[in-house]
């Protein structure tokens, strides 16, 4: 075997076990920190979701996004996970705004007392 075979295997099993080394502590840190939340105890929350950010930072949101979520909120520290952009946010938000606007001038068309008494058709007409 080639000395530059080696090398990738290895490289690949570091990075396997690197992988799972920070999905163990991440998953220790938020044991860690759902315990501070049941006991009221900011101070190691807020220990353990700094530490969270700062893995989760450098790699993709995790899939116990949710208990993450619940370890932030708790610790009141300012955070900011991108798993999509604000922007892509935006502009889907104006692209269902446009479709809506379309559905109840549409309603309208269709039955006027039914488009007037939908509170978001209402709150899209000035």
């Amino acid at each position: 075997m080639s000395l530059i075979r080696l090398l990738l295997i290895k490289l690949m099993f570091w990075v396997s076990t690197h992988a799972m080394a920070f999905d163990r502590q991440s998953l220790t840190y938020l044991a860690i920190c759902e315990t501070a939340v049941k006991t009221n105890d900011k101070i190691t929350a807020n220990l353990m979701a700094e530490k969270l950010l700062d893995i989760w930072e450098n790699t993709e949101v995790p899939s116990d996004k949710s208990r993450l979520m619940n370890c932030l909120e708790f610790s009141e520290i300012d955070y900011e996970i991108q798993s999509i952009s604000h922007l892509a946010l935006q502009e889907d938000i104006r692209r269902l705004e446009k479709e809506l606007a379309e559905k109840c001038e549409m309603l309208l068309d269709v039955k006027p007392r039914a488009a007037l008494d939908n509170h978001i058709c209402r709150s899209i007409w000035p």
